[in-house]
């Protein structure tokens, strides 16, 4: 099993599959959060299920944190008066 190379996105749960982009090995993750484990199912990925893609629940949570914690009211009076 590769490990290290197989990328697990913010939202995956168990029952999702997962692959590594190295030898395109397909893995079925089991578990708890937090406590995940790989298990190989035999097969392997095709191309589309290989290429990388933006995590978006990670990218969402980022940006909703950073807006939280910026003082938008405060921005949009001074646009208003602008």
């Amino acid at each position: 099993m590769c490990g290290p190379t197989i990328v697990l996105e913010r939202g995956t749960r168990a029952g999702d599959l997962t692959y590594c982009r190295c030898c395109t090995g397909q893995y079925k993750v089991e578990g708890p959060v937090g406590e995940f484990k790989l298990v190989a199912t035999g097969a392997q990925g095709n191309a589309a299920q290989l290429e990388a893609r933006p995590d978006e629940f990670l990218i969402a949570g980022l940006i909703s944190e950073s807006a939280a914690g910026l003082n938008l009211s405060g921005v949009l009076k001074q646009s208003a008066r602008a």
